[in-house]
C-alpha cells in the first residue's frame, strides 16, 4: 500500500492535467476545492490515479475531455517474464470503454527485453505505434476529446522527437474518467 501511495502521489499531476468539459485548456489547470472524492483502492492490475465523476448520474461538468501525461520508459530487469504498460486514458475506470496510449516495456522468459508503444480504442484491440521506443526515453501522452464521438490520441518522444497522431471515434464512451496507469496487463 506505501508503494500504491508512492505511485500517486508521483501521478497526481494528472488531477492538474484533466480537463472536465468546458473548460479551457493551456497549461495546468487548477481545478480549485475538489468535487471529487479522494480514495485509496486496489486493484490486481492497475497502480497510478484517475479522477471519475463522484456521482452515478453525471453532470456536463464531469464529463472528461483531456489527460496528458509524461514519464520516462523504464529499463526493464529480471525477473523474466514481465509485462508492464505505462498509459493516459479516458474512460477506464468504470466503463467498458477505453480510449488510450501509451508504451510497453516486457522481459520474456529467455531474458529479452522488449519495449513498444500502442494505442487503443478498448473494446478493439490495441494497435502498435511503429516508431522505435528505448528505454530512458521521455513520453508525453495526451487523449483529447475533440467532438462528437472523436477523440485525438498524441504520443511524443522527446529524446527521439518522433510525434504519432491519430483521430479515432467512440460511439459508446462515455467520458466518466480520466487516468494515468502503469499496468501489468
Amino acid at each position: 500500500m506505501k508503494a500504491m501511495r508512492s505511485t500517486i502521489g508521483l501521478l497526481i499531476v494528472l488531477s492538474l492535467l484533466a480537463a472536465p468539459l468546458g473548460c479551457a485548456i493551456s497549461g495546468v489547470q487548477v481545478l480549485g476545492t475538489p468535487r471529487i472524492p479522494a480514495k485509496e483502492g486496489t486493484s490486481s492490475n492497475w497502480s497510478g490515479y484517475a479522477v471519475y465523476a463522484a456521482t452515478s448520474k453525471k453532470s456536463q461538468s464531469e464529463l472528461w475531455t483531456y489527460v496528458s501525461g509524461t514519464w520516462t520508459v523504464p529499463i526493464v530487469s529480471e525477473p523474466a517474464n514481465s509485462y508492464s504498460s505505462i498509459w493516459v486514458g479516458l474512460d477506464g475506470h468504470s466503463g467498458n470503454t477505453v480510449e488510450q496510449l501509451g508504451t510497453e516495456q516486457d522481459l520474456n522468459s529467455a531474458g529479452v527485453d522488449t519495449y513498444s508503444a500502442w494505442y487503443e480504442m478498448y473494446p478493439a484491440m490495441s494497435v502498435p505505434i511503429s516508431y522505435a521506443v528505448s528505454p530512458l526515453d521521455s513520453m508525453t501522452a495526451e487523449v483529447q476529446y475533440t467532438s462528437r464521438k472523436q477523440f485525438l490520441l498524441t504520443l511524443t518522444d522527446n529524446t527521439k522527437h518522433w510525434t504519432f497522431q491519430i483521430a479515432k471515434t467512440s460511439g459508446s464512451a462515455k467520458r466518466s474518467s480520466a487516468e494515468w496507469i502503469v499496468e501489468a496487463p
